[in-house]
C-alpha cells in the first residue's frame, strides 16, 4: 500500500499553518452532530503566542469529513488575549473620572531561529495593551485603543513588563514605571497632556539599589502607605516577597530608600507548585487601612491587613477573601469599584494571556465556620449518562448546580435537594460537560466532568 503525506492538511486553499507543534482537536463545535477541527500551537516555549487557534467546520460527515476554514481567531476575537501572561493594572489616566484598564504581558513572539547546533530559539518582547474606559462611573466600557502603548516594543530587552503609574514630581501627570523580567525599573514620563498622553523612555534602571539587583520579575505598586502626602513604593518579585522603598523626598523631588526587603514576612510561595512566589501586589485602601492583595504562582491571590504603621512592618492575613487556583497559574489583580456600586471588583490574569473579571457583591461574612463543599461526600451517577443523572450528598441543604460546556456557556442550571436530586438531561447534545456543584451552606465550589452519551 502507497502512502502519501498531505502538507496542506486540510485543505490546499487554507492548510493549518503554526510555526510549532500543532495540537488538533475533534469535537463538535456548533452543537450540529458533525466533529469539526480545532488547531492551535501547543509549545509553550517558542509559539506564536497570541491570535492562533484554527477553527475549521465540517461540512462533510463524520466518516468523510470535508474541513473548511472559518476563523484563525476561534474565541479570541471576542475576548482578550495579550500574549503569553497577562498583568492588568487601573488607574485613570486621562483625569475624566474614569478607571481605565492597562494589561501588560509577559512576552510576544517577535521571531525564532536556529543556532549552529540546530537549537530552536525565539525572541519575545513586552507590550501593554490600553483600554480606555468611554462609559459612566455605573456601567464602565472598555475600548482597545492600543496593543502597543508607550511604545515598549521597540525596547528589544523588555520582558516580563509590569506597569505602574503615579505622579512623582507634581505636575499633574502621571508618571510610568514598568518593572521587568531582568529585575531593573525604568521610568517614563509623560510629554504629551493628560488627555493625550505620550510617555518616553527617560531612565532606565531608575531605582538604583543592590539589593533590588539581586531579584527577577519586578512588580511595582504606588501608594502613599504613612499618609505623608508622598508616593512609596511596594515590589513584589519572582522570589514571592515584596520590598518597601519609603519616599524620603518631596512631592517634586522623590527620593526611594528600601526599608524592607522581606516586607511583614509575607510569601506568596506555594510549595505543592513550585519554590518561587511571583508576587503581584495590588494596593487598596479599605476603611481607611491599607491592604496588600497579591497574585502569586500557583494562581491563588493573597491578601494582607496592614497593622498600624506599614514601618512597623506588621501585617495580618485576611482570611475571609477567598479566590482559588482555578483562575490559571501566575496571577495578578487589579481591584477597583469599577460599576460605583460600593464593592470593589476584580480583574484577574494569568499565564495563559486572558483576564477574568469578578462583580463585588455585598459581603456576606459570617462567624459560623463554613464546611468546604470539595471535602463533601458528593458524587454523580450515572456517568456517562444519556437521559438523567442523579447527585448523592451528605449535605442537607440545598445544591445549586450548573451545567457548562466547553466553550464556557452555561447549558442548564437549577437546584437539587435530598427530596429531589435528579437532573434530566435528555435534550443536551451528546459530548463532554463541566458541572458546577455549590451551596449557601458550604464555601468553595466543585467541579465534576459529565459526560453525555
Amino acid at each position: 500500500m502507497s502512502k502519501t503525506i498531505d502538507y496542506k492538511f486540510p485543505n490546499n486553499n487554507n492548510p493549518i499553518d503554526i510555526y510549532s507543534n500543532p495540537a488538533c482537536y475533534i469535537l463538535n463545535v456548533d452543537s450540529d452532530s458533525l466533529k469539526d477541527l480545532l488547531v492551535c500551537a501547543s509549545d509553550g516555549a517558542s509559539m506564536k503566542n497570541n491570535n492562533k487557534i484554527y477553527y475549521y467546520k465540517n461540512t462533510g460527515t463524520n466518516n468523510i469529513p470535508s474541513y473548511n476554514l472559518q476563523s484563525k481567531q476561534f474565541l479570541l476575537d471576542k475576548t482578550i488575549d495579550v500574549g503569553e501572561g497577562s498583568f492588568p493594572v487601573s488607574y485613570d489616566i486621562n483625569n475624566d473620572g474614569l478607571i481605565d484598564l492597562f494589561i501588560s504581558n509577559s512576552g510576544l513572539h517577535r521571531e525564532s531561529y536556529l543556532d549552529s547546533n540546530s537549537i530552536l530559539h525565539s525572541v519575545f518582547y513586552s507590550t501593554i495593551s490600553f483600554y480606555k474606559n468611554i462609559g459612566t462611573k455605573a456601567n464602565p466600557a472598555f475600548k482597545l485603543i492600543t496593543k502597543d502603548f508607550a511604545n515598549l516594543s521597540l525596547h528589544e530587552d523588555l520582558i516580563n513588563a509590569y506597569p505602574a503609574f503615579g505622579d512623582i514630581d507634581n505636575d499633574g501627570k502621571a508618571e510610568l514605571i514598568i518593572g521587568d523580567l531582568k529585575g531593573t525599573i525604568d521610568l517614563y514620563k509623560n510629554t504629551g497632556t493628560i488627555t493625550n498622553p505620550n510617555y518616553q523612555l527617560i531612565e532606565q534602571n531608575w531605582i538604583k539599589s543592590s539589593n533590588l539587583s539581586s531579584y527577577r520579575n519586578l512588580t511595582p505598586a504606588f501608594c502613599d502607605f504613612n499618609s505623608d502626602g508622598v508616593l512609596d513604593l511596594i515590589i513584589g518579585n519572582k522570589n514571592g516577597t515584596f520590598l518597601y522603598f519609603k519616599n524620603k523626598g518631596t512631592k517634586s523631588n522623590p527620593v526611594f530608600e528600601l526599608q524592607s526587603s522581606k516586607f511583614g514576612n509575607i510569601s506568596t510561595v506555594d510549595t505543592d507548585y513550585s519554590y518561587f512566589g511571583y508576587s503581584v501586589p495590588c494596593i487598596i485602601k479599605d476603611e481607611n487601612k491599607n491592604k496588600i492583595f497579591s497574585g502569586s504562582y500557583s494562581g491563588n491571590i493573597y491578601a494582607f491587613n496592614i497593622i498600624n504603621d506599614i514601618n512597623d512592618g506588621l501585617v495580618e492575613p485576611d482570611t475571609f477573601f477567598i479566590a482559588n487556583k482555578i483562575n490559571g497559574y501566575q496571577s495578578s489583580i487589579a481591584l477597583y469599584d469599577f460599576d460605583n456600586n460600593g464593592f470593589l471588583d476584580m480583574i484577574i490574569g494569568n499565564y495563559a494571556g486572558g483576564v477574568n473579571y469578578y462583580k463585588g457583591i455585598k459581603n456576606v461574612k459570617q462567624n459560623i465556620k463554613k464546611t468546604d463543599i470539595n471535602n463533601c461526600q458528593i458524587s454523580l451517577f450515572p456517568n456517562p449518562a444519556t437521559t438523567d443523572i442523579f447527585v448523592k450528598s451528605n449535605l442537607n441543604s440545598t445544591i445549586h448546580y450548573e451545567i457548562i460546556n466547553l466553550m464556557g456557556e452555561i447549558i442548564k442550571k437549577g437546584d437539587i435537594n435530598s427530596s429531589q436530586n435528579k437532573i434530566n438531561i435528555l435534550n443536551l447534545q451528546i459530548g463532554i460537560y463541566i458541572i458546577k456543584l455549590y451551596s449557601n451552606e458550604t464555601k468553595g465550589i466543585l467541579f465534576k466532568k459529565l459526560i453525555i452519551i
